[in-house]
C-alpha cells in the first residue's frame, strides 16, 4: 500500500506542469507603529504551493527575503521586519510548486511594488477622517423637531388664552361683588395665579414659535 501510494504520488508530480497562481497580494504598512504584513492569496492545481517568499528592500537598501507563511494553497502571510515602513520600502512575490513548476512573479527586482512611507498611526488616522467627515455632513433638521416646536408654540399660545379669559372673569367678578375679608383675599390669589401662568405659557408660545419659524428656515437651506 505504502509503495502504491508514493507511486500514484510521484505520477501526480510527474503529471503537474502548472506553476502556482498568485492570486491576491496586500500590504499592511500605513501604521508606523506596526511592523509591515504582507498577505498573499495562493493556488496550484497539481502538487500544491511549495515555496513563496517576499523580496523586499528599504527604499534604497540591498534585497532581503522573508518565507511567506501558509500551506499548499490559501493565504499565505509573511511579516516584515519593524521599521521598514517608517522608511518605505519595496517588495516583490515569487512562489513554486512542490513539482518545482515556477516560480511565478508578481513585480520583480526591476519593477516592484513601491509602499510609501508610513507617517500616521492608525487610530489618529480614523480620528481624523471620522472628525472630517462630520464636519462636511450638512445638519439636517428632522420634520419632528419642526412640528415639536410649532405644536409646544400653539398648545402654549392656547393655554395663555385661556387663563387670560379667566382673569377677565375674575376681574369682572371682583368689579360685581365687591368683596371683603377672605373672600377678596381669595379672589385677588386666583387672579395672581391666573397672570403669572398666562405670562409663563406666553412666553413658552413665543419660543415655541419661534423656534419652529427658525427651523423652517433653516431647513429652506438644506
Amino acid at each position: 500500500m505504502i509503495a502504491l501510494a508514493l507511486l500514484l504520488a510521484g505520477q501526480a508530480a510527474l503529471a503537474d506542469t502548472d506553476a502556482p497562481v498568485i492570486e491576491d497580494v496586500a500590504a499592511a504598512a500605513s501604521n508606523p507603529d506596526a511592523a509591515p504584513v504582507i498577505t498573499v492569496m495562493m493556488s496550484d492545481r497539481g502538487s500544491g504551493v511549495g515555496t513563496a517568499q517576499v523580496h523586499f528592500r528599504p527604499h534604497g537598501g540591498q534585497w532581503q527575503k522573508t518565507d511567506l507563511k501558509g500551506g499548499t494553497s490559501g493565504l499565505f502571510i509573511a511579516r516584515l521586519p519593524d521599521g521598514v515602513q517608517r522608511a518605505g520600502f519595496e517588495y516583490w512575490i515569487e512562489a513554486s510548486d512542490i513539482a518545482g513548476n515556477g516560480p511565478t512573479r508578481i513585480a520583480s527586482p526591476d519593477r516592484p511594488i513601491v509602499v510609501e512611507k508610513a507617517t500616521e498611526p492608525t487610530l489618529a488616522r480614523v480620528e481624523r477622517q471620522r472628525a472630517a467627515a462630520a464636519a462636511a455632513a450638512p445638519v439636517r433638521i428632522h420634520p419632528a423637531w419642526l412640528m415639536l416646536s410649532l405644536g409646544v408654540g400653539v398648545a402654549a399660545g392656547a393655554g395663555s388664552g385661556a387663563f387670560a379669559l379667566d382673569i377677565n372673569n375674575v376681574q369682572q367678578q371682583i368689579e360685581q361683588e365687591q368683596p371683603t375679608g377672605d373672600r377678596a383675599a381669595q379672589q385677588q390669589q386666583a387672579l395672581i395665579i391666573d397672570i403669572a401662568a398666562a405670562a409663563t405659557l406666553g412666553v413658552v408660545a413665543v419660543a415655541g414659535l419661534a423656534t419652529g419659524v427658525v427651523l423652517v428656515v433653516l431647513s429652506s437651506f438644506e
